[in-house]
């Protein structure tokens, strides 16, 4: 999920049809940081699939996200650590470096299996 700026689409749906709460509420209701909240709908959290951001949009300087959003954020999450993917995920990219030692590891796991 990607964050929206109230330009788009998604952000005037947002403004408009679900019930706003801020990343305070987020903490208050699921007793975490607040900035646990922000983070989600900023940078999002990183699955075994890739990386699930929080829906949000910015409304008079502030960034808000809804309580539908939370709720659909949340199964996105656990279906993405429970192995069932979801649509809202983005591939994990690796580093040119992590995807050589990958490659590596998987040649030498191939010659022990003689292959």
């Amino acid at each position: 999920m990607q964050a929206a700026d109230s330009t788009t689409l998604i952000g005037k749906i947002l403004a408009q049809l679900e019930t706003k709460v801020s990343s305070a509420w987020i903490a208050k209701t699921l007793g975490i940081n607040t900035c646990t909240g922000f983070r989600w709908m900023t940078r999002g959290i990183k699955t075994p699939v890739g990386i699930i951001k929080l829906e949000s949009t910015v409304l008079g300087g502030r960034i808000v996200t809804t309580r539908e959003a939370v709720q659909r954020f949340m199964e996105a999450v656990a279906a993405a650590r429970s192995g069932t993917t979801g649509e809202t995920a983005e591939p994990v990219t690796r580093s040119p470096s992590a995807r050589t030692r990958a490659s590596e590891k998987a040649g030498k796991q191939l010659e022990a299996m003689e292959i």
